[in-house]
């Protein structure tokens, strides 16, 4: 119930602000080297920069959160949701512009949903997840465990990392949300 919730606030917000311009300064968008402003840990993961990036959030929102907020409930799994997305935006703000000066600001779902692809991966490794692809403009579907999902998105972010550098903030942002899922799963 929940999941559907968050995924219908990431719409509601992508509706309402989509194409401003957004600066470093802006609440609604994680600024860097601004200084550190709580209000932007909590808008921006509602914030996304296009309708792929939107969509592509909230198809992994959906799979993922349905896993976790079955296993922890609605309440619980809001304050896991939040939690993870506001730490790891106040992580983020604190570190990220020592590593890339040159980013102004990030915005997106993608921490909070790779800190519940973590847990889902701790919890649920061998459930199977249903994939749907088109290839050549013919759709066709396959299942793959969770574990294996989790492991190719991640291993694909540090791939990223390793060859393009700052250049992979988004890679860096979404390991950081991997790694405190991965630990709030191991607690819980």
């Amino acid at each position: 119930l929940l999941t559907g919730a968050l995924i219908a606030a990431n719409v509601l917000a992508f509706i309402a602000f989509s194409k401003p311009e957004f600066s470093n300064d802006s609440v609604l968008v994680l600024g860097y080297g601004i200084g550190l402003h709580p209000i932007q840990w909590l808008l921006s993961p509602f914030m996304h920069g296009g309708i792929e990036h939107l969509l592509g959030n909230m198809a992994f929102l959906w799979t993922f959160g349905l896993v976790t907020e079955g296993k922890l409930g609605w309440w619980r799994f809001l304050a896991i949701y939040l939690g993870i997305a506001v730490g790891q935006s106040a992580i983020e703000q604190t570190v990220f512009p020592l590593i890339a000066p040159d980013v102004p600001y990030t915005l997106g779902a993608s921490a909070a949903i790779f800190g519940l692809v973590a847990m889902a991966c701790i919890w649920a490794p061998i459930n199977q997840l249903s994939i749907f692809m088109l290839l050549l403009f013919r759709p066709f579907t396959f299942e793959v465990s969770v574990v294996a999902f989790a492991a190719f998105y991640v291993g694909l972010d540090l791939l990223f990392c390793f060859l393009l550098g700052q250049g992979a903030i988004g890679s860096a942002t979404h390991l950081t949300g991997a790694a405190m899922g991965a630990m709030l799963g191991l607690v819980l």
